[in-house]
């Protein structure tokens, strides 16, 4: 694996710990915000891997997905799209309160077992 790749995995793998962290802690929102930027750094290692490309600076899932040039089984796909509307809205105070009330313990641990997924996925089948 390309040394830019192992950066961007580590700094992800970094991300989803403190995803867990604040899961078990009880910070929901948080939990569900940090699996999107698991997921969002191994879609930019993935395409770093595939392309030896920069990856694109974007948060836009759908952009990191055709920029990887591969196709997805549609469970990953639509695992990875569920998670793309989660990176703006925990940034925004008066979306944040409307927000702990979706994130409940059961739907965060939701997030983070669908995240476990996606990665489990991506590094079985491109980043070995």
């Amino acid at each position: 694996m390309k040394p830019k790749t192992l950066s961007w995995i580590k700094i992800a793998d970094e991300d989803f710990r403190v995803a867990e962290d604040n899961f078990k802690d009880g910070h929901y929102a948080h939990a569900v915000y940090m699996c999107h930027q698991t997921v969002e750094k191994y879609l930019k290692a993935l395409v770093q891997e595939l392309t030896d490309q920069i990856p694109p600076h974007t948060h836009n899932f759908n952009i990191l997905l055709d920029a990887a040039r591969i196709e997805f089984p549609s469970e990953i796909e639509e695992k990875i799209l569920t998670l793309a509307p989660h990176y703006i809205s925990t940034r925004y105070p008066e979306e944040l309160e409307k927000l702990k009330e979706q994130y409940t313990e059961e739907a965060t641990q939701n997030y983070i077992n669908n995240t476990e997924v996606i990665l489990t996925w991506l590094r079985n089948n491109y980043l070995k």
